[in-house]
């Protein structure tokens, strides 16, 4: 079976459960959502330790855990510092070779993926914005549709026409062409999303979603390039056939999420 059948048969078996815990929402989508990210910890710190930075991975997810679960828990940044503290002194990693280098890598391993891959749940939760229940959950589903857009189009657009390199000496085979191509189809898909689903969204805001999507999406892309490269490995993990690993498939989300939730806070907050 070719690459792109296994692509399109993850995406037709995972797409439905993702949009299934956005419509439930609350433990159901924060239970997917931490799984995905944790998943993607796993992975990152394969990508560490290959590049010669060893994190602590039962730490990591440890404290990855905490701080997905802030949002249930009032007490979460005291018990995260705890936990970091004791970390530190507890881990016989940390005491070996380059203790401040693994610790270093294990904070990176929570920040990146896990800490920004949990503003998707504080968007669905409509945490910091004066959403109703529904309201949140047509605006993480005009999010996931975005991106997804984007990486579509981006992908086809690349492939079809793509000449000018993007950024070549991280990533050699995308192109401006595909770039632009992501920014078209996110407009589109997000048009489309915002007309049918989310009246109460006005074009402005919408237009600002899509960009934030389709123009800062593939930064994320970019950055997992890089730590690939370092960790000479064409993909994070084999979990997703057809896309490779979970941060293969999430890398654009998790730099977009925190900036849309930071966008429609800081609406929230001006009206």
């Amino acid at each position: 079976m070719s690459q792109g059948s296994l692509r399109i048969i993850t995406a037709l078996l995972g797409i439905p459960v993702l949009l299934g815990a956005v419509y439930v929402g609350g433990m159901w989508f924060g239970a997917v959502i931490g799984l995905i990210a944790l998943l993607s910890a796993v992975e990152m710190s394969r990508l560490l330790s290959a590049s010669g930075a060893k994190p602590v991975l039962a730490s990591g997810l440890l404290l990855g855990a905490l701080v997905l679960a802030r949002l249930w828990f009032p007490y979460w940044g005291a018990v995260v510092a705890l936990v970091s503290a004791l970390t530190v002194l507890a881990t016989p990693g940390l005491r070996g070779d380059q203790p401040a280098l693994r610790l270093s890598a294990t904070a990176l391993m929570v920040v990146y993926p896990v800490w920004l891959f949990s503003f998707l749940i504080l968007i669905r939760e409509g945490v910091g914005m004066q959403l109703e229940d529904m309201q949140a959950a047509w605006l993480t589903v005009l999010f996931f549709i975005t991106i997804w857009a984007a990486d579509t189009f981006a992908y086809y657009t690349g492939r079809l026409i793509g000449k000018a390199p993007f950024f070549p000496s991280i990533s050699p085979k995308k192109t401006w062409e595909g770039f632009w191509g992501g920014v078209v189809g996110a407009a589109l898909a997000g048009g489309l999303v915002k007309q049918i689903l989310l009246p109460f969204l006005n074009w402005t805001d919408a237009l600002m979603i899509v960009l934030i999507c389709g123009v800062v999406g593939p930064v994320g892309d970019l950055v997992e390039s890089r730590l690939k490269r370092s960790a000479q490995t064409k993909d994070s993990g084999s979990l997703l056939p057809g896309h490779g690993g979970f941060l293969d498939r999430f890398d654009a989300m998790i730099v977009c999420a925190p900036l849309v939730w930071l966008y429609l806070a800081y609406l929230s907050g001006v009206r």
